[in-house]
């Protein structure tokens, strides 16, 4: 497993001086990530290049990847990425019944069919909504039955753990589907009587962390993502606690 840093986590840092926060990124002992929020124009694309980092996958919504898909498989190619994220199912899918969201796997295996011989692996990252119930039906098996190989999933923990998912049945469930993780803790805070969940830095609140890392060796790589106004602090605290973990860190598979 290769560990990554999510751009969301930096977007505004990035917008500013994309070369800098790259650096930034690198001085911190990553040595990839995971491409989200970044405009990939040809001298942002440059910076990348010329960053050290490697790709580990570039996350953005599905409708984006269809409207210019031989764009996108470009990028991929100028940037050695193997992997096309998708980040969210679609509106439609979200507030709607099953006539939505089988459109929205449709246009997945499409997309899917279209990347066969090119280098490029479509993934899907889930949210919590996939574990919720359309017509008696729960989103993420529906998505588990009919999106076809070689579609992969990137696990969100703190969504699946905010969906209150057994963490060693979900993975059972998705097998070799499994390719990576996001990573960012969840606590509950108290605000005018009403609980929320807010997320942290890795190790910050409640996520078995010990059980995930017993997942490393079965996924291609994992992205530190975070919400956060002090991201680098944030993100350094997340790396400390990773490694007091001793995860061990590799290349990824191929």
């Amino acid at each position: 497993m290769r560990l990554a840093l999510e751009t969301y986590t930096v977007r505004k840092q990035a917008r500013k001086n994309l070369k800098k926060t790259l650096e930034d990124i690198h001085a911190l002992g990553f040595r990839a990530i995971e491409l989200s929020k970044i405009d990939l124009t040809d001298k942002n694309i440059a910076l990348i290049q010329k960053s050290r980092l490697h790709v580990s996958g570039i996350m953005l919504p599905l409708s984006e990847i269809q409207k210019n898909l031989e764009l996108w498989i470009k990028h991929c190619k100028d940037l050695r990425c193997s992997r096309l994220v998708v980040s969210r199912l679609s509106i439609a899918a979200i507030l709607g019944g099953l006539e939505p969201l089988r459109k929205f796997i449709n246009q997945m295996n499409q997309v899917s069919f279209l990347l066969q011989g090119r280098g490029i692996t479509l993934c899907f990252h889930h949210h919590a909504w996939e574990f919720e119930t359309v017509d008696g039906k729960v989103r993420m098996d529906i998505l588990l039955n009919e999106l076809r190989l070689p579609i992969k999933i990137i696990s969100d923990v703190y969504w699946l753990t905010y969906a209150h998912q057994d963490i060693p049945a979900f993975y059972l469930k998705v097998g070799s589907r499994l390719e990576g993780f996001h990573l960012r803790d969840l606590k509950y805070k108290t605000k005018n009587g009403k609980k929320k969940a807010v997320s942290g830095p890795v190790g910050s609140g409640l996520i078995d962390w010990v059980t995930l890392c017993g997942y490393s060796d079965a996924v291609a790589y994992a992205a530190i993502e975070l919400k956060s106004k002090k991201p680098f602090k944030e993100i350094k605290e997340s790396l400390d606690y990773i490694h007091h973990l001793q995860v061990g860190e590799g290349n990824e598979y191929e």
